[in-house]
């Protein structure tokens, strides 16, 4: 439970950072952010059945790059070499805690991740 709390963080303070938009009690935001499931083709399979923070990166991805939709074959596309580059960096691509899915972010895309526990609306 710890993990998906931490994970969550990491996904909204990746929406916020370098944003105009924010949220503060009072108000409601609402980003495009294209959205995909960890498995595409709906396929609980290896290594579709474990992609949930590949998936969050390919929509992170798309966010910060301006696109406010996204097919299956371009989530996969996206998502494949992610799990090649787990295997080969971690041992597998199955569960990646916070620290390894900032670390895949910040060496293999074209956006930065930080951990950040408990973060708050200011920031």
């Amino acid at each position: 439970m710890n993990k998906k709390i931490i994970f969550l963080s990491i996904f909204v303070s990746l929406l916020f950072t370098n944003s105009d938009v924010f949220a503060t009690e009072n108000n409601v935001v609402s980003l495009k952010v294209p959205f995909t499931s960890e498995i595409p083709n709906g396929s609980w399979v290896k290594p579709w059945n474990n992609a949930c923070e590949e998936a969050s990166i390919v929509m992170v991805k798309g966010y910060y790059f301006g696109y406010t939709a996204t097919t299956k074959k371009i989530a996969m596309a996206d998502m494949a070499p992610l799990f090649k580059i787990e295997d080969k960096i971690f041992g597998s691509n199955a569960d990646t805690d916070a620290a390894r899915t900032a670390k895949l972010i910040n060496d293999y895309t074209d956006f930065s991740a930080k951990v950040k526990t408990n973060p708050t609306l200011e920031e």
